[in-house]
């Protein structure tokens, strides 16, 4: 399972509502009030633990497989 972390979320400073995209390049309204977001910083990504753990798991998990059974 590959997990990315490439969504990004803002909360509007004005009405509060946490707005999602994949792109933080383009110009990003609120979809409640309208407010512009470009300016407003991504917050914090609440699973960046998740997927440095699965990663993790992942690279060992391709360790055991390339080193073969345990004898």
């Amino acid at each position: 399972m590959a997990i990315r972390e490439r969504m990004n979320r803002r909360t509007c400073p004005d009405c509060g509502a946490r707005s999602y995209s994949s792109c933080s390049e383009t110009s990003w309204d609120c979809p409640i009030c309208g407010k512009n977001l470009s300016n407003v910083p991504n917050d914090p990504n609440p699973w960046s633990h998740l997927v440095k753990v699965l990663e993790s798991d992942r690279v060992r998990e391709t360790i055991r497989l390339q080193e073969g059974p345990i004898a």
